[in-house]
């Protein structure tokens, strides 16, 4: 009897361990989520081009990265907060408006954000699109 109350025991210690580790992880996950969103909101927000870039899973294109001379972003407003697609994978909307920096003319998009979690490096990553700033001309 004794035997299996020790066994039993040790059981809900282990699962309990378990538990609290995938806790800790989850915590851990959303705490790098938001500081990534944060980090990339207030890059964008602020034009610090070489923080945005960091934020992608991929290289952006030399031609959009010249292209950003021209822009400026003026606001960048959260329209759909995070929705948590997988455990690892986070899908955002936000609204970007900017304006080119000759003609001073605002423009805005919406920019659909999916950010997928490295658990190697304890970061979330983009693996959607660099945000498109284009350009129409004055009618």
């Amino acid at each position: 009897m004794q035997k299996k109350y020790i066994m039993k025991t040790i059981a809900i210690i282990l699962l309990s361990g378990l538990l609290l580790g995938c806790s800790v992880t989850q915590d851990r996950k959303a705490t790098a989520l938001e500081s990534g969103l944060y980090l990339y909101q207030d890059a964008m927000r602020w034009g610090r081009w070489n923080i945005v870039f960091s934020s992608y899973s991929k290289k952006i294109a030399p031609d959009t990265i010249a292209s950003l001379k021209y822009v400026r972003v003026t606001g960048y407003t959260v329209q759909q907060p995070p929705i948590l697609i997988t455990e690892n994978k986070v899908i955002q909307v936000v609204e970007i408006q900017y304006v080119h920096k000759d003609v001073q003319r605002l423009y805005s998009i919406l920019d659909q954000q999916e950010w997928h979690y490295d658990a190697t490096k304890n970061i979330w990553l983009l693996h959607s699109h660099f945000p498109k700033f284009q350009f129409k001309s004055p009618k």
